[in-house]
């Protein structure tokens, strides 16, 4: 998650979940679909916080 440009990057539960924060919307775009295309198997979203 770091190399896709993403901070902080944690596991929830056992590690089925990871996250990480992004400096904007732009950049949480760009990481999920860089994350997307390097790994088609894995569900990924980019969101906003409460």
């Amino acid at each position: 998650l770091t190399a896709a440009g993403l901070r902080a990057p944690l596991m929830s539960g056992s590690g089925a979940t990871c996250f990480a924060l992004a400096p904007d919307d732009d950049a949480a775009h760009a990481a999920s679909a860089l994350l997307r295309a390097r790994h088609p198997g894995w569900w990924v979203a980019a969101t906003r916080t409460l």
